[in-house]
C-alpha cells in the first residue's frame, strides 16, 4: 500500500480513508504520516487533512495559515507534544509580530531570529526569555548587550541584571572583582538557572583568590574546610563542584547536604559535568548508609537531580515513592535538556514501572 500511495496510484474515498484511519505507531509512523499528507495535498488541499495528519502539513501549507490559525496550530502542538522541524517553525512565525512573541512556546521562542527581537527593550527582551537555553538567540543577545559593555562587573551590575546571569560569558566573569565575589555569588544563586561549566570555573577561581586574601588558607582543600552551611547556602552548587573531589571529600557533611539540596533546584547538566554531579549525590547520601531509604522528603528535596541518581540509590527509593520519581523523572524528559541514562539506570526505572503498574 505504501508503494501504491507514493506513486499516487491510491486517491479519491480510498485515499481519505486510509488518512482518516491513520495512527501513530511504531518508529515510522512519521514518515508514513507525511506521505499521506503529501499525497493529501496533491489531489486537494489542507481542509482535507484529518486531524491525526495535520501535525504533519508541509511548511508551503502553513504559510498560508493566518494568525489566528497558527496559533490555534501552536496551541495544539503544545498539548499534544508534537515535534515540529525548522521549516515548519520558520513558516509559523511568519505572520506573527511582536506581540505575540511573549506567549510563544520555548521551542519557537529559540526558532525566532535575533533581528526579529530588536523591537523589544531590555526588560521586554529578558521577560521573552525566560527559560529559554543559554544558546538561544534572545539570550545570546542579553549577553551581548548586557555585561559586555562594561570595563569591569561590580555587584551593581550583577544585582540589576539577575535575569541575565545563567547567560553571563566566562570572559564577563573574569572582569568581576574578586574581593565583591561573597555578595555576587549570592546573586548567582538567586538566578533562575545556573550559568556554564566555564563561568562556574571562573567564580570558582574568584572565591579562591579571595579566601586566599581574607581567610588565608593554603589549598583549596583548607577552603573547602573552612566552608560553613551558610556559604554553601549562598553559593551556586557548580562553584563548589568545581572545586574538585579531592577539596570537595573535605567539605563538612552538612554542607554538602546543602549543596545536593540547591543541586536539585535547578537543572545542572550544562554546570556540573556528570561524574561530579553523580559524586555530589553520593557524597551527599552517604549518612543514609545503605540499608536506608529514600523517602518523600529527601526525594522531594533531590528533586532535578533525581537524573543522576545511581541504579543503586534508584533502588533505595521507598516502595510508596515510586510513583513519585516516576512522575519527575516525566518532567525531567520534558525540558529541554532531556537527561542521558545509563543502561543501569534505564533496567532499574523499567523494573520500577513494572512493579507500579503491576
Amino acid at each position: 500500500m505504501k508503494k501504491l500511495v507514493e506513486r499516487g496510484l491510491v486517491k479519491g474515498d480510498t485515499l481519505q480513508t486510509l488518512a482518516s484511519n491513520f495512527e501513530e505507531s511504531g518508529p515510522g509512523s512519521m514518515a508514513r504520516g507525511r506521505m499521506l499528507v503529501e499525497a493529501l495535498m496533491n489531489t486537494s488541499n489542507s481542509k482535507t487533512v484529518p486531524s491525526s495528519l495535520v501535525r504533519y502539513l508541509p511548511s508551503s501549507s502553513l504559510r498560508s495559515f493566518t494568525a489566528a490559525d497558527v496559533k490555534d496550530y501552536i496551541k495544539n502542538a503544545e498539548g499534544k507534544g508534537w515535534q515540529l522541524d525548522d521549516a515548519q517553525k520558520a513558516a509559523l512565525l511568519t505572520p506573527l509580530g511582536a506581540g505575540d512573541f511573549s506567549s510563544l512556546p520555548p521551542s519557537l521562542k529559540s526558532a525566532l531570529p535575533t533581528s526579529s527581537l530588536d523591537s523589544l527593550n531590555s526588560a521586554q527582551l529578558q521577560e521573552f526569555a525566560r527559560g529559554l537555553p543559554a544558546n538561544s538567540p534572545a539570550n545570546l543577545k542579553i549577553s551581548s548587550t548586557t555585561f559586555s559593555q562594561l570595563r569591569n562587573v561590580t555587584l551593581a551590575n550583577v544585582r540589576s541584571n539577575v535575569r541575565a546571569l545563567p547567560i553571563m560569558s566566562s570572559f564577563d566573569a573574569n572582569r568581576i572583582n574578586e574581593r565583591e565575589i561573597v555578595d555576587v555569588l549570592a546573586e548567582f544563586s538567586k538566578a533562575e538557572e545556573p550559568p556554564s561549566m566555564d563561568v562556574c570555573r571562573n567564580l570558582k577561581n574568584k572565591m579562591i583568590q579571595y579566601s586566599m586574601i581574607e581567610l588565608d588558607p593554603d589549598s583549596p582543600t583548607e577552603v573547602a574546610q573552612m566552608m560553613t552551611v551558610g556559604e554553601a547556602e549562598n553559593t551556586p552548587p557548580c562553584v563548589l563542584g568545581a572545586l574538585g573531589r579531592d577539596a570537595y571529600e573535605n567539605l563538612r557533611p552538612e554542607v554538602k547536604t546543602v549543596i545536593m539540596q540547591n543541586m536539585g533546584k535547578a537543572d545542572n547538566s550544562m554546570s556540573i559535568p556528570r561524574q561530579m554531579r553523580q559524586f555530589i549525590l553520593q557524597e551527599g547520601l552517604r549518612p543514609l548508609g545503605r540499608m536506608n531509604m529514600i523517602r518523600g522528603d529527601l526525594l522531594n528535596d533531590l528533586d532535578r537531580s533525581i537524573v543522576d541518581l545511581s541504579p543503586e540509590q534508584i533502588r533505595m527509593i521507598e516502595p510508596t515513592e515510586a510513583l513519585n520519581f516516576l512522575m519527575k523523572m516525566e518532567m525531567a524528559f520534558r525540558s529541554h535538556n532531556k537527561p542521558c541514562l545509563d543502561g543501569g539506570q534505564r533496567r532499574e526505572i523499567g523494573a520500577m514501572l513494572e512493579r507500579v503498574k503491576g
